[in-house]
């Protein structure tokens, strides 16, 4: 039996909703908006540009004062990957929408949605991807052929992926199953509001939602750069980390480089002692907290 379905990859840009990066930087300064059109460049708009074997509309979400000059470049990004659509929203539109919690307040997705409906859907499936993260060529085809294997209302996690420091110019294999790049698959046939993947933080999904993981390659690359929201390494029994002592080439991803094995190999070590520096000091954290 076929199903007629509209799937929509999500990329929240500079819409106002978090105020401060990781290190407490504000977020809603005209560098942090050129800094992140800079990571988007390198790594997030290539690798949706270079999807292949899947159709979907990808929507990008930006803050209704963004300026002309950066309205000039969301030009020629669109002339770079047809599939981009921008989504202007005020501050008002996105109130309600915050980075941690459970039911979110997702009216302004679904206006974007409803504005694009064409009134055949009976699924919707929508996925989340980070402005500076990127996601590996097959990564939409992948989904789109797990959830045409089974259609049900289910969340969809590629728990395969990379995690990309370009200041140490190495990456390094990860399995983390409760990851940011998950997708909500749903009934929707537009007579009512859709749930989407953005009403819940990727932490609960598991709790809320049944999950199919697909494994295999890897499916995405997290960029680990000193502006992240929240991104860093992460020290849990739920992720694992493998070291990737070898060429690493990221053309699978549509972006044109390759890390050769010495620099991964000097670069991993970089990271083993970061990994430890971090691991004491939230060891040494939690001991504080219990005293």
């Amino acid at each position: 039996m076929d199903y007629t379905y509209t799937h929509y990859l999500i990329t929240l840009f500079n819409i106002a909703l978090w105020s401060e990066d990781k290190t407490n930087a504000p977020t809603r300064t005209r560098h942090w908006l050129d800094s992140r059109c800079d990571l988007f460049e390198r790594w997030c708009l290539p690798s949706v540009a270079a999807q292949k074997g899947a159709k979907f509309r990808w929507l990008v979400m930006f803050d209704a004062d963004t300026p002309d000059d950066v309205r000039r470049r969301i030009e020629r990004w669109q002339n770079q990957c047809p599939s981009l659509e921008p989504c202007f929203f005020t501050a008002e539109e996105v109130a309600g929408f915050t980075g941690r919690s459970i039911g979110r307040q997702v009216k302004f997705i679904n206006k974007a949605i409803r504005q694009r409906l064409d009134g055949s859907e009976q699924w919707l499936l929508t996925t989340n991807l980070d402005n500076d993260d990127a996601l590996a060529s097959d990564a939409m085809a992948r989904i789109q052929q797990s959830f045409t294997s089974d259609p049900c209302k289910k969340v969809i996690s590629l728990v395969n992926g990379l995690q990309l420091y370009p200041s140490e110019m190495t990456a390094v294999r990860m399995r983390y199953p409760h990851n940011h790049f998950l997708t909500m698959c749903e009934p929707f046939d537009g007579s009512n509001d859709a749930t989407t993947i953005e009403s819940l933080s990727h932490r609960e999904a598991r709790r809320l939602y049944t999950v199919e993981d697909i494994c295999g390659d890897p499916g995405w690359i997290e960029v680990v750069h000193a502006n992240n929201i929240s991104n860093d390494m992460r020290i849990t029994s739920r992720i694992s980390y493998r070291p990737l002592l070898r060429d690493v080439c990221l053309r699978p991803f549509g972006i044109d480089m390759c890390i050769p094995r010495r620099q991964q190999i000097r670069g991993t070590a970089r990271l083993m002692l970061y990994f430890f520096k971090v691991a004491a000091w939230r060891l040494r954290r939690k001991i504080s907290r219990r005293k």
